[in-house]
């Protein structure tokens, strides 16, 4: 496949494919319910393992793409077994629940994005009976029937796009997988909270709960909402659920007026906002300091994304290690007094380990700093920077695909410099520290913060208690 930059990656090849699994989820719904559609269960994984052969191919890596069964992931699930523990505090924590309280009602948990300890003293205050779980008995009417759709389809756009795989090694692990799932112990809930179904065992739960007309909250995670149009929030987040804990104001609108982030199913859950406790504790101001007038004298850093390889899910994240990593050389180069903001889990590029590196979290550094550069708006730690009322420089270089809303509000917060990584810049000159252009945030209280003043454990308290009123 020949050389592309990352919006002919994207527009060219991972977004029609995108397409293309809508149709094969089409042709699978005619066989089962919706909630039992084997292509809604395997989408993200389907569009994880295409986007890694597509980006191993136009960038030309020797690297062996593995996949043994469904939800492995090569850094943090290599064994099923370990997608399915529940920790000894966890289960100790749902026995002494069960002997204390005898309510008909039960809710299973399965991973939310929660303060848990908060979160069950609540529940056993409001006498409610939880479980925590991971795994469920599941089988899928006519599975046989959807696999061989999703194989025809899937044959078709390797074929098309010239992409390698064995289809039959990849399909006798799905069928291995979902073999375990018919051995399991049937769970009889009244009610699941989750958090993201990209957890293959929280998206299974999800789907065996909604099969039998039982309601899931899913709990959103890292700190703001509606920001990202990307298809994943549309079939994955939105498609899993009957009811949606948010953060911020502005996340539901940006949701229904966004162009990808559409449920499978096309029923959208009810929404839900809340606060990120970590933002609410940060934000303080909509006033953001101004730019010191030489950079060049300033404590400056930069916070990067992280190297992923070719294991990652597209569209919109299509720029190459590679490409990256001399992105980061020419920013380097070009101010002198930048530290690296590395994140303490993150394997440095080995041709940056010379340069002014810090691995202290995020939070610990931020007052040290004068000034910030980021080049990817759409992730945890921008959404804490954006939060304080340090000065940002934004590079778009092309990483996510911004909300209209949300590029507005990131305008008006950063300054913000469109970048070609495929072409020379003179960094420097293109940045105006000029004092006469203010920048102030409005986007942490549109996407961050809610009116609502509970915290999220109560406002998830709340939810659960209503729907329990109603089952």
């Amino acid at each position: 496949m020949a050389k592309m930059n990352s919006y002919e990656i994207d527009s060219q090849i991972l977004i029609p494919i995108y397409n293309d699994y809508l149709k094969i989820f089409s042709k699978c719904d005619k066989l089962s319910a919706s909630n039992l559609n084997l292509m809604g269960i395997l989408f993200h994984e389907l569009m994880f393992i295409v986007s890694s052969l597509v980006y191993k191919s136009v960038w030309k890596i020797d690297e062996q793409f593995m996949y043994p069964f469904i939800g492995y992931r090569k850094n943090k699930y290599q064994d099923q077994n370990l997608m399915f523990k529940v920790s000894n505090k966890k289960k100790i924590a749902s026995l002494l629940n069960h002997i204390k309280i005898q309510n008909k009602n039960r809710l299973g948990i399965v991973n939310p994005g929660l303060d848990i300890s908060s979160f069950t003293k609540l529940l056993n205050k409001n006498k409610i009976k939880f479980t925590f779980i991971h795994k469920t008995r599941l089988k899928i009417p006519d599975f046989e029937k959807q696999l061989i759709e999703i194989h025809s389809g899937l044959a078709e756009i390797l074929s098309k796009y010239s992409l390698q795989l064995n289809l039959n090694t990849l399909f006798n692990s799905i069928r291995a997988s979902f073999e375990k799932y018919k051995n399991y112990k049937a769970h009889n809930f009244d009610m699941i909270i989750t958090g993201s179904p990209v957890f293959i065992p929280a998206r299974i739960i999800a789907a065996d709960a909604l099969s039998k007309n039982i309601p899931v909250l899913c709990i959103d995670h890292g700190n703001e909402t509606g920001t990202e149009d990307n298809p994943a929030w549309g079939y994955d987040e939105h498609s899993f659920c009957t009811h949606f804990l948010g953060f911020g104001e502005n996340g539901e609108e940006e949701i229904k007026n966004s162009q990808f982030m559409h449920p499978l199913h096309g029923k959208r859950p009810k929404y839900f906002s809340s606060s990120s406790p970590t933002i609410k504790n940060i934000f303080k101001t909509k006033d953001i300091v101004n730019f010191p007038e030489n950079l060049n004298k300033c404590k400056l850093a930069y916070v990067p994304n992280k190297l992923m390889g070719i294991n990652r899910l597209g569209p919109f994240l299509s720029i190459s290690d590679s490409d990256y990593t001399d992105w980061q050389k020419a920013l380097l180069s070009a101010f002198p007094n930048l530290v690296y903001k590395a994140h303490p889990k993150e394997n440095v590029e080995i041709s940056l380990r010379n340069e002014n590196i810090s691995i202290k979290p995020l939070e610990e550094c931020v007052d040290y700093f004068d000034v910030f550069i980021i080049d990817n708006v759409v992730s945890t730690s921008f959404a804490n920077l954006a939060s304080t009322n340090k000065p940002i420089i934004y590079f778009n270089i092309g990483i996510g695909n911004l909300t209209s809303s949300a590029e507005k509000s990131i305008k008006e917060r950063v300054m913000w410099i469109d970048i070609d990584i495929t072409k020379k810049n003179d960094l420097f000159s293109l940045i105006s520290c000029s004092n006469e252009k203010k920048y102030f945030n409005n986007h942490t209280q549109r996407f961050s913060i809610s009116k609502n003043e509970q915290s999220r454990e109560l406002k998830s308290l709340e939810i659960i208690k209503s729907i329990f009123d109603h089952v």
